[in-house]
């Protein structure tokens, strides 16, 4: 049980009842005294004071007084100290918080158009996506055009055209990263595997985003969203005018979001990533580069929908986007280049000067001015996809390079373009396609024609698919094809099969 003093003291502010308590003390102490002298001479023997247990009296309560300031002001500098210390674990606590959330034992993991791990606020995050694409391909080349000395004949076979794992994400909120790579291989050597993608970079907001590495160069549509064709193969037109992937720096964003995008990118040029920096230059570096820009436009804010090809959703509204895109690259291949020479971008698909024929891939030599614009639609499981391309090549090689000594033109044009159109006659499974395509050299007399037809089983939707498509080329122009079962200047019947899944 508390004594008085102890009560007093929690009760009332400690000093002013000490004080208090005290002078009440030493109050009685004097009264006391006085009235023990006076009853000393009036009283009996028996009721007789002393002065010296007056004082005892006096001690006792003083050693009281004393206890109990000593306790209140050791209660008093318990309560400061807790205080004190509290605080400190409040601080020590914020600032753990502030800096190491990352350790926290809410670390989510799951799927979300990906596997993920990442903390609860988002600030660091890595997404794993993977993407293959096994097909069967049967292919018969006959009638060479202008060239009888050309093997063709009938192939076959399963391969794997796309083998992808990528892993991307965030760090510290706004440091972005993406590694990709295919264990399919470069079409010059399959099986190998090869980094596609691999650059980082910092988000300021919505509208900006600055990344450096190895990227895809922001041109052509389908190069832009390869995952998500209607046919197993971009189209043979898109061949001469893809630059690929480069090595460089690159800004992108959305002016109005969902609606109104761009990418601008400054590279080392056409598919400068293949094989790295020092492979592609000889080891050297120089001043040849690459400058390209992309613009996305779809008035209903509905960008993301035409991330694919194919109307999946079922648009009940009508939906388009507009695409358009620019780029100049220059690169000089002849011998005794300084400091060596750069062959990452050839110019596919020229006719040859005599009729029929075409002329193989040859590297640029000068500068190359390109444009491109592309349409998409969707509306109620039809989707139109068309796109039409240009490039200017000013040829600076002189009379030993082939473009001159075989066309006996400096300054040449190629145009090209496909008109696609998709249906899903019953919606989010089945879909028929059809494609045409051309391309054509400016003021020579040889276009390649192309015309597919294609169905698609989507199991769930872009993400597991099995296609087939059937294509009939009249006159091969524009390339080797990566599963070499086309070449150049023939007549190709070309069937394929393929199952794509993606995550």
């Amino acid at each position: 049980m508390r004594t008085l003093g102890e009560k007093l003291a929690m009760r009332w502010t400690r000093p002013a009842v000490l004080a208090a308590i005290f002078a009440a003390t030493s109050a009685a102490g004097a009264t006391w005294g006085a009235g023990a002298v006076t009853t000393t001479t009036s009283a009996s023997a028996g009721d007789k004071v002393s002065n010296a247990q007056l004082q005892k009296e006096i001690q006792y309560l003083k050693a009281q007084v004393a206890g109990l300031q000593a306790r209140s002001d050791r209660k008093w500098m318990s309560q400061q100290e807790a205080r004190q210390v509290r605080q400190i674990a409040r601080e020590v606590l914020a600032n753990a918080k502030a800096h190491s959330h990352y350790l926290s034992s809410q670390l989510q993991a799951g799927y979300d158009n990906g596997f993920f791990i990442r903390t609860p606020n988002k600030a660091f995050e890595l997404l794993i996506n993977g993407y293959l694409q096994v097909r069967y391909t049967f292919a018969h080349s006959s009638n060479p055009i202008g060239n009888p000395g050309v093997t063709t004949g009938d192939v076959n076979g399963i391969d794997f055209r796309r083998a992808r794992l990528i892993f991307s994400g965030n760090v510290f909120h706004n440091i972005v990263y993406t590694i990709s790579g295919d264990f399919a291989g470069a079409s010059s050597n399959q099986g190998d595997f090869q980094i596609l993608d691999l650059f980082a970079g910092y988000r300021f907001n919505n509208m900006l985003t600055v990344v450096a590495g190895s990227h895809l160069i922001p041109f052509t549509y389908d190069e832009y969203y390869s995952s998500g064709q209607e046919f197993p193969e971009l189209p043979l037109t898109n061949a001469p005018y893809d630059a690929n992937r480069g090595l460089g720096i690159d800004a992108s964003g959305q002016f109005i979001k969902n609606t109104l995008s761009y990418e601008v990118n400054i590279n080392d040029g056409s598919n400068s990533n293949t094989g790295g920096r020092v492979a592609q230059i000889g080891g050297a570096l120089d001043n040849r580069m690459g400058y390209y820009a992309r613009f996305q436009f779809a008035p209903a804010h509905d960008l993301s929908d035409f991330f694919d090809e194919a109307d999946l959703q079922n648009h009940q509204h009508f939906r388009w986007m507009l695409g358009i895109a620019a780029g100049y690259e220059e690169q000089k291949a002849l011998a005794g280049t300084f400091p060596s020479p750069q062959t990452s971008l050839n110019i596919f698909g020229l006719s040859s000067n005599q009729s029929p024929g075409f002329i193989a891939g040859e590297p640029l030599t000068g500068s190359d001015y390109r444009l491109t614009a592309d349409w998409h639609a969707k509306y109620r499981g039809l989707s139109l996809n068309d796109a039409v391309f240009f490039q200017q090549v000013n040829d600076t090689g002189g009379p030993t390079d082939a473009l001159q000594s075989v066309l006996h033109k400096s300054s040449i044009g190629e145009l090209g373009y496909y008109l696609q159109a998709g249906y899903m006659f019953v919606p989010h499974r089945w879909e028929v396609v059809g494609r045409f395509e051309q391309l054509l050299t400016t003021g020579l007399p040889n276009h390649m024609e192309a015309y597919s037809v294609g169905l698609d089983y989507y199991l769930f939707g872009d993400n597991a698919k099995i296609q087939t498509a059937l294509t009939f080329v009249p006159n091969q122009a524009a390339y080797t094809s990566p599963t070499g079962d086309t070449v150049m200047n023939t007549q190709d019947l070309i069937y394929q099969l393929q199952f794509q899944l993606k995550f």
